[in-house]
């Protein structure tokens, strides 16, 4: 791995979020944004900041739900569908991996988170 340099933030990402550095926020583990503006890479640094965030904690089952509802309070369907669908794909399976019951029908995960 390279040493971090003060300009380049993308060297100082944590494994699993350095492969998604073209998809990504320079201010990646920053945790608030306007909803209502937001843009693609912030809404796929929040996913990654929350899955590394949750993982941390060890939270599952029905503490990790709770957490989840009120993290994401607000998301719509067209905030969902702003995140790379790998990432997204990553978010779900982490919470089902974790205890959160994801529905499986055939929709978009956005209408199933």
């Amino acid at each position: 791995m390279a040493t971090p340099t003060l300009n380049n933030w993308k060297d100082s990402l944590l494994p699993g979020v350095a492969e998604y550095a073209k998809l990504i926020d320079e201010n990646w583990d920053e945790f608030t944004f306007d909803i209502t503006t937001c843009t693609i890479k912030q809404v796929n640094s929040f996913l990654l900041h929350h899955i590394i965030f949750y993982r941390n904690r060890h939270w599952a089952d029905l503490q990790l739900w709770e957490y989840f509802r009120e993290d994401f309070v607000g998301w719509t369907a067209d905030t969902w569908a702003l995140g790379n669908v790998n990432i997204v794909w990553d978010f779900r399976d982490f919470l089902y991996r974790n205890g959160v019951y994801i529905v499986e029908n055939g929709n978009p995960i956005a209408s199933n988170i």
